[in-house]
């Protein structure tokens, strides 16, 4: 395709300029001159985001912080719910009608 055509010699010319940059010299380069660009990041990254929104859940006992949606509900709970025990949703809700009364 036309649109890739010389995809080699740009991405030479790239690896050039950005190639010996620190990740911080390679942001600053490209914000001082206002392009686009996304950045990869790491779990640690991602964990210590400041925008990264956080809910808590009990899980067996414990208290764990877990991502939460991005927005912000009026019905959002504080809280999600506590995650089920292993089992603890084994009996079918209609067991008493179909005579069963594990999975």
């Amino acid at each position: 395709a036309v649109r890739t055509r010389h995809r080699e010699e740009l991405e030479a010319i790239i690896q050039g300029i950005f190639g010996g940059l620190s990740h911080a010299q390679a942001v600053d380069r490209l914000t001082d001159a206002q392009t686009a660009y996304g950045a990869v990041n790491s779990v640690q990254d991602l964990i210590s985001h400041p925008q990264l929104r956080t809910r808590t859940m009990t899980v067996n006992g414990q208290s764990v912080q877990v991502p939460a949606a991005p927005y912000r509900m009026e019905w959002d709970e504080p809280e999600f719910r506590g995650a089920p025990q292993i089992g603890q949703h084994h009996v079918l809700p209609v067991a008493s009608e179909l005579n069963a009364t594990e999975v």
